[in-house]
Order: structure tokens, then C-alpha cells, then sequence
């Protein structure tokens, strides 16, 4: 039992979603393990390298579903293969970066695509990756 409880600890902060989801009964005993524990996770804890896409399609189609940004972040901190992200945006239209115009007001969507790309950026960067 101390080395399940360790193994949990290791894995994540708090209670991973892709652990919890491995079966019924493997949750029960998660949650029996730790009563106290939120059933919240840090995306970053999530998605490590290699880059799943199924994993991060996955997230995005949780009940709530984080942030984009948070999920492209650590997405991009993982991955190796920058066209993976043209696979997730052509899944995912929220995650798209596509090219801004210039002058004038930016629409909702080419705010949304800068922010994106302001959150890639931020997670190649902090994944080592400065030439993605």
C-alpha cells in the first residue's frame, strides 16, 4: 500500500485525470487513498513528452475542458514534431493560429489565434524547443 500511495504521489500533484480514468475501481481506491484530494490536475502533469495527440484530444473533450491556452503550452513544451499542431487545429478549430491581419481592430478569432500563438511560443520555449 505505501508504494501505491508513493507511486500516486510521484505521478502527479493532485489526482491526474488520465489516472483516474483507467477504470472505476482504480479511482475508488485512488480517492479512498487520498479522501482529501481534489480531483484536480496541472495540464503540464498531464501532458509530458512524448506528445500524445490522442491524449490532448482527449482533454479538449472533457466535460470542462481547461484553458486553450494552458493545454498548447504544455502541448508545445512536449512535442517534437511542430505539425502536430496543424493535425490538433484542423480537430480543434479553438486552437488554430492563423495569420493576423494588419491595421485595424482584430476580430475575436484573430485574438484568440494570437493567444494561441503567444502560448506556443511560451511552451517551446520553456520546453527547450526555441527553434519549433
Amino acid at each position: 500500500p505505501l508504494a501505491g500511495a508513493l507511486l500516486l504521489d510521484l505521478l502527479s500533484s493532485e489526482a491526474s485525470a488520465v489516472v483516474l480514468s483507467i477504470c472505476k475501481e482504480f479511482k475508488q481506491k485512488l480517492l479512498s487513498l487520498r479522501p482529501t484530494c481534489r480531483r484536480v490536475t496541472k495540464i503540464s502533469e498531464e501532458i509530458m513528452r512524448p506528445l500524445s495527440l490522442p491524449l490532448v484530444l482527449w482533454i479538449f473533450d472533457l466535460p470542462e475542458a481547461p484553458q486553450t491556452e494552458a493545454v498548447l503550452r504544455a502541448s508545445a513544451a512536449a512535442a517534437a514534431d511542430p505539425e502536430l499542431f496543424d493535425k490538433l487545429a484542423a480537430s480543434v478549430p479553438v486552437c488554430a493560429v492563423d495569420p493576423l491581419q494588419e491595421g485595424g481592430e482584430w476580430s475575436e478569432h484573430e485574438i484568440r489565434c494570437a493567444s494561441n500563438l503567444l502560448a506556443l511560443c511560451d511552451g517551446a520555449l520553456s520546453g527547450g524547443k526555441s527553434g519549433m
